[in-house]
């Protein structure tokens, strides 16, 4: 493959390409973007936060995706099991384990387990006794 520089810089046209001319690196002002299909996909800023799905990382690893359940996936090669980190829309952290939702913190304080949804079943508070 040979790689083109190319002195345009943009998100259509990276500076540094192979034969996909939309698909590249590109240097801004003290950060580095990872370009597929003319779309910013990672973005390195000065500061060393990475950013998956934003161009302006607001944590060290910043993950957005347009969409609910995972955003973080931890897969094993052989079995293709997977367990991930998610958030839905209305903020609940998800977490999976075995390719299905285990625990899930919801926003207004309290957990649920094996996807159950219902704000009425979720443990709420520390209670001792019978």
């Amino acid at each position: 493959m040979t790689i083109k520089i190319n002195g345009t810089n943009t998100t259509a046209q990276p500076s540094i390409t192979g034969a996909d001319t939309d698909t590249g690196l590109v240097y801004g002002t003290d950060q580095v973007q990872v370009v597929t299909g003319g779309t910013t996909r990672a973005t390195v800023d000065s500061s060393g936060k990475c950013g998956i799905g934003t161009a302006a990382p607001g944590a060290k690893l910043d993950i957005k995706h347009n969409s609910a359940n995972e955003h973080l996936r931890l897969t094993e090669l052989t079995s293709g099991k997977y367990s991930a980190l998610g958030v839905d829309t209305s903020d609940n952290l998800r977490i999976y384990a075995n390719n299905a939702e285990r625990l899930r913190i919801l926003s207004s304080g309290g957990l649920t387990f094996n996807g159950d949804t219902a704000a009425a079943n979720a443990l709420d508070d520390y209670e001792e006794g019978t």
